[in-house]
């Protein structure tokens, strides 16, 4: 046989036994494949879980613990010994007193 009319019979041949295969009388003749199992098969049910999702507000918090360094240190010193007496939280321009110190 030539190569061209040997790939031919092949290609027909392999058309011809699909196609039986996929017929239903012959898939009851082959066993696994009774057309009335795979129907069985087919409705066989699955438990499934559910969610209803409902819109809510999302708020931009992020709640963490961890430790906070800082990128720059500075050393702060009193002219004078004693104790706080009050802390200023605003410096309103240079040279202002930051904090009070007792009897002064």
């Amino acid at each position: 046989m030539k190569p061209k009319v040997r790939t031919g019979t092949i290609v027909v041949g392999a058309i011809i036994l699909a196609l039986l295969a996929a017929s239903p009388r012959v898939r009851d003749l082959l066993p696994g494949m009774n057309a009335r199992e795979a129907g069985a098969e087919r409705d066989a049910r699955l438990p499934v879980s559910a969610v209803v999702l409902r819109p809510e507000v999302l708020t931009n918090k992020v709640l963490a613990t961890g430790t906070v360094l800082a990128n720059e240190e500075v050393e702060l010193r009193s002219e004078t010994s004693g104790k706080i007496e009050k802390i200023y939280n605003k410096v309103k321009a240079k040279g202002h007193a930051a904090a009070v110190l007792d009897g002064l």
